[in-house]
């Protein structure tokens, strides 16, 4: 049988290829105490660039988002005033090894650690701004919180929060890891609350990097929420492309038996 790693090793080459191309990195005006501003190619839900921050500090580099995520959350009516959602940014802080005060995310690393770092810090400011991101004001609860809370009640079985590192030697954080059954294989599972094209790439290379380290049959699956608003066909596209199965949360009750199993 062809071995696919010729095929994932160009997909990953193209990919980090076409991170490098559309990064822009400028000096924040003065005065600045020695900040950068890294644009990157992943958008917001205003659809502009998402940008953060970088200075060295006693021989460290420390990344920060300017307080720009929390405080979109909160401008979107999703304040973390509760101990639930507190609890949920707490966990996904430590998940990509994130630090947050007084709304500010930051981390910091080496100047070997930094690529490494600075891909989680990017992908920790994309998870927690679609984590509590809410369709309505009077929505209660987060949308991981509901995909978690009905798997619950399905009785299907989870790990959640997966961390693996890929063929690339990059970590990505999975929200849920079903095991293998004897009926099927390992599922690795990415939520989106608001399924956009740049969070459909960034989890297409998240796959497509870590799959060849992982059994050969395991699957992906990316569960979108369509609640408020129809998910682009780019979206589905980009994810069917690579062998991602997109679940709308509309039709999540026909893919119970195939996450039960």
């Amino acid at each position: 049988m062809p071995t696919l790693e010729p095929q994932i090793k160009h997909l990953v080459e193209d990919y980090l290829g076409w991170l490098r191309a559309r990064i822009k990195i400028e000096e924040v005006p003065s005065p600045n105490n020695g900040w950068v501003s890294i644009t990157t190619p992943y958008l917001d839900k205003h659809n502009d660039f998402i940008q953060i921050y970088a200075k060295g500090d006693s021989g460290k580099i420390v990344l920060s988002d300017d307080g720009y995520t929390i405080d979109e959350l909160e401008r979107s009516g999703c304040p973390i005033n509760s101990a639930k959602r507190k609890e949920i940014l707490s966990g996904s802080l430590r998940a990509f090894g994130i630090t947050e005060e007084d709304g500010v995310l930051t981390t910091a690393a080496s100047p070997r650690e930094f690529p490494m770092k600075k891909h989680l810090f990017l992908q920790g400011v994309l998870a927690i701004g679609d984590l509590f991101f809410l369709a309505s004001p009077t929505v209660a609860r987060v949308f991981r919180d509901d995909v978690e809370r009905w798997m619950e009640s399905e009785n299907i079985r989870f790990i959640p929060t997966l961390k693996l590192t890929g063929r690339s030697g990059f970590d990505h954080i999975f929200d849920f890891a079903i095991p293998p059954s004897r009926r099927l294989p390992e599922r690795l599972i990415k939520v989106f609350a608001r399924p956009t094209r740049a969070r459909a790439e960034s989890m297409v290379f998240s796959w497509v990097d870590t799959r060849e380290v992982r059994a050969r049959e395991t699957q992906a699956l990316a569960i979108l929420n369509d609640s408020e608003e129809q998910v682009p066909q780019s979206v589905v596209g980009a994810l069917a492309a690579y062998e991602v199965t997109p679940i709308f949360w509309s039709g999540k009750d026909r893919y119970r038996d195939r996450l039960a199993a």
